[in-house]
């Protein structure tokens, strides 16, 4: 990742509710949330997971158990949810942290996310063991446990289902057959580069005076192939000036801009890609990525982009640093030639093999993308997304079967307020709070 301040974000989750409502809890819930908070600091959030819990406290307390310079846990233990959300301001206050968006992970917790929305102007998201029941609100049942307000206040319900859906195709090569290219051929996907036509073509021209390529390409069975694609109509008039550019450059033979009919055929093309290049630095989101990496192809993008926050280096892609066309081409070369362990494990994922790190990373990957769409509406005042309750995001079929990683447990030791302590791990200062 790029080194850009990090936002910070808050999760909050009760678990071993008291209450009733949480009495059937998922036996997934726990693990989603423990696998997904460390894979949404790499991609690019600063993470305090809060563990709160109810009782008979003569004061409140607070734990904070470090994990990561970007990933924190904050246990919090109150006597009621009001004192609850008044340690997590107080915690937010002594560490400099602001929480412009929580996510909350079942019905107590949602209940500190009413509390939040009420006081200030935070975007909330909530899931739980079961979002249907959340927007069932004509049923005087959920009206009893307050769900309607839950699903009229939070910007949004995420829904975590499990994937059965089967691969549209079983290789690369049969994707690439039903195009209508060879087996052998490199293909590089671009989508909507239309405006930035010349800087793409620069790349196309740089790739093949890489070393990297120039020494591994077999000029006499394999060819790279360029294919632009659009995900909205294009003008005649400027799809012809484009081709103009493109045969200025004598590209012909190796630029192709199809006209997919239908989204089969243009997620086949992203199946079929063996990489997805995104140039555009002011790319303002990660859309474009996640639908490559969905596909199974690795994406290079500029580290600059919203894209970014999809890509983590050595699993989905590579970023690139620089606008210089040189750089662009090395880091396409790096995807194509020669094929790496992680490029072939992206392909494995999509048709349907189990990679944890991978799975959990993809999935913060779709999450944030949320995340980030939410909060930019809320700078720019421009409608970004578009609120669904519930929006849902794939799980790996396989989780179900897996045991629980337990690699974010730590042992937490309460210690007087004020007390500074060091990570032995990552070597940076964390303040852990007592009772205040």
């Amino acid at each position: 990742m790029s080194n850009f301040p990090k936002q910070a974000i808050a999760l909050v989750y009760f678990p071993h509710s008291l209450s009733a409502r949480n009495a059937h809890n998922s036996p997934f819930l726990p693990e989603i949330i423990s696998n997904l908070a460390p894979a949404l600091a790499k991609v690019g959030w600063q993470v305090d997971r809060f563990i709160g819990k109810l009782g008979d406290y003569c004061s409140t307390h607070l734990s904070l158990v470090p994990h990561s310079p970007d990933y924190r846990t904050v246990y919090i233990h109150t006597t009621n949810l009001s004192e609850f959300v008044q340690a997590l301001a107080n915690f937010a206050t002594q560490q400099a942290s602001n929480y412009p968006l929580i996510h909350t992970w079942n019905w107590l917790a949602a209940k500190v996310g009413l509390q939040l929305k009420s006081l200030t102007n935070v975007q909330w998201l909530h899931s739980d063991e079961n979002n249907s029941h959340l927007v069932a609100i004509e049923d005087c049942h959920y009206y009893q446990h307050g769900n309607w307000q839950i699903c009229h206040h939070a910007d949004e319900i995420i829904q975590f289902s499990f994937s059965q859906s089967q691969p549209q195709v079983q290789s690369k090569a049969q994707a690439k057959h039903q195009l209508g290219f060879s087996a052998w051929d490199k293909i590089v996907l671009c989508v909507d580069v239309w405006d930035r036509i010349e800087q793409v073509l620069q790349i196309t021209t740089q790739l093949e005076q890489v070393p990297l390529i120039r020494s591994n390409l077999d000029f006499s069975y394999q060819a790279l192939h360029w294919v632009f694609l659009n995900s909205h109509p294009i003008h005649p008039a400027k799809k012809q000036a484009v081709q103009k550019h493109i045969t200025a450059s004598n590209l012909q033979q190796k630029v192709h801009c199809p006209e997919p009919e239908g989204a089969e055929e243009f997620l086949l093309y992203h199946c079929a890609a063996d990489v997805c290049v995104i140039p555009d630095r002011y790319e303002p989101f990660a859309n474009k990525a996640l639908q490559a990496i969905a596909c199974g192809t690795p994406v290079v993008a500029s580290s600059h982009s919203g894209a970014r926050f999809a890509i983590v280096p050595q699993e989905t892609g590579v970023l690139v640093t620089s606008d210089e066309p040189v750089a662009w081409g090395e880091a396409i070369a790096r995807v194509l030639l020669p094929e790496g362990q992680w490029v072939r494990r992206l392909w494995q994922y999509y048709l349907g093999s189990y990679e944890p790190q991978l799975s959990w990373t993809v999935t913060a990957a779709h999450l944030s993308e949320v995340y980030r769409r939410l909060l930019a509406q809320t700078i720019a005042q421009t409608p970004f997304w578009k609120s669904q309750k519930p929006y849902t995001i794939l799980l790996p079929e396989q989780i179900k079967s897996c045991s629980h990683q337990s690699s974010t447990a730590q042992q937490v030791v309460s210690v007087p307020a004020g007390i500074e302590t060091r990570s032995k791990s990552h070597g940076f200062r964390q303040k852990v709070f007592g009772n205040f």
